[in-house]
């Protein structure tokens, strides 16, 4: 008489770091992460949609690129100052004073380009 193989359903793997345990740095990398995938979509959108309108020959479409553009250029900036606000949270003075420099340096070359 032959037996039935022992067949288990596969179980869930527990995360490999209790959530309670992890790393500060890891939230900080996961919020970036996120604010990358969504920066990148929406300028991704937008640049689709003003070459759409141009394609179309509306002269919408050029300030509808211009916007696609300025969204993806923010995405490093926006980096930055969450890793900022995130150093102050964390009260990493060192790590606070590099990305209030960055930060400050970002701010007054866009500033240098407007006025």
């Amino acid at each position: 008489m032959a037996t039935e193989p022992n067949i288990e359903a596969p179980r869930e793997m527990p995360d490999a770091i209790p959530h309670a345990t992890q790393h500060p740095m890891d939230r900080l990398e996961r919020t970036i992460g996120g604010i990358m995938r969504v920066g990148v979509v929406l300028s991704a959108v937008v640049l689709a949609s003003g070459l759409v309108l141009l394609a179309l020959g509306r002269p919408l479409g050029t300030r509808v690129l211009n916007v696609g553009l300025v969204l993806l250029m923010l995405i490093p900036a926006s980096r930055i100052l969450v890793s900022l606000v995130d150093a102050i949270l964390r009260r990493d003075r060192l790590l606070v004073l590099a990305t209030a420099v960055v930060s400050g340096i970002i701010v007054w070359q866009v500033l240098a380009k407007i006025l």
